[in-house]
């Protein structure tokens, strides 16, 4: 059996979406950011593709990232979110 995802685990992915999120390199402007989830937060593929569309919005090149079937919570999406974080941003022009 993989692993069981937490709030704190999910929290942990959206944090570090957040940071790159808010601190582009120069010639890109920061995009808002996604909200942490709550206590008793009720998971759903919205979750999933909230963060997914988030990551394409800073680089659109991981359009091409999220070709997992869109399953709670398999281990494919979560290594093409972590690749997409780890991608960072693109389509920078420098200052």
């Amino acid at each position: 059996m993989g692993q069981v995802w937490t709030r704190k685990d999910w929290n942990k992915i959206i944090q570090r979406i957040n940071d790159l999120a808010q601190n582009p390199p120069g010639g890109c402007e920061p995009v808002d950011v996604l909200p942490e989830v709550e206590k008793n937060h009720i998971w759903t593929r919205t979750d999933v593709t909230d963060v997914q569309d988030k990551l394409i919005e800073i680089c659109k090149d991981n359009t091409d990232t999220f070709t997992a079937e869109l399953r709670l919570w398999t281990q494919d999406i979560i290594d093409e979110i972590n690749e997409a974080i780890d991608r960072g941003w693109c389509d920078c022009e420098p200052l």
